[in-house]
């Protein structure tokens, strides 16, 4: 399953996939100059994502055909708006707060706030870390995308 973060600065991914029985890793961040996108549920999604956004995807609407039912997408525009797709809607998330999707959502949720103050990288890398060894359907490795000044 998944446990991916976004806070108004970056979004962070863990890679672990798990398909009938069967564990494997993979990238389920996506960016663009527009849009940084991080996809739980089905790994036919992320590409689809991949697509929209070299097709030249600019909005979080413009990505939900891409997202399945059944499948989630946290979205982070380059002016800190963060948005979640689902079920063929967007949905805004509170600004200035991080968000999260996946499995392991809640427990890094919990984890920053536990810590206290802003959510750097090095903390959610600490928390993806931190999900890791209490689910086994997170995990993998951590990617962290960023819009470039």
């Amino acid at each position: 399953m998944t446990c991916i973060i976004a806070t108004p600065r970056f979004m962070c991914g863990d890679r672990r996939v798990i398909d009938g029985g069967l564990t494997s890793t993979m990238t389920k961040l996506c960016a663009s100059r527009a849009l940084i996108v991080g996809v739980s549920g089905y790994a036919a999604d992320v590409m689809a994502v991949r697509r929209a956004l070299r097709a030249g995807a600019e909005t979080p609407s413009d990505l939900i055909e891409a997202i399945s039912v059944g499948s989630y997408a946290l979205v982070l525009q380059p002016s800190g708006a963060v948005s979640t797709i689902q079920d063929g809607e967007v949905w805004s998330q509170p600004r200035g707060a991080p968000a999260a999707i996946g499995t392991g959502s809640d427990m890094a949720l919990g984890y920053l706030a536990g810590a206290g103050g802003e959510a750097t990288i090095d903390l959610a890398r600490r928390a993806q870390r931190w999900v890791a060894k209490k689910r086994n359907d997170c995990g993998g490795g951590v990617d962290i995308r960023f819009f470039k000044s």
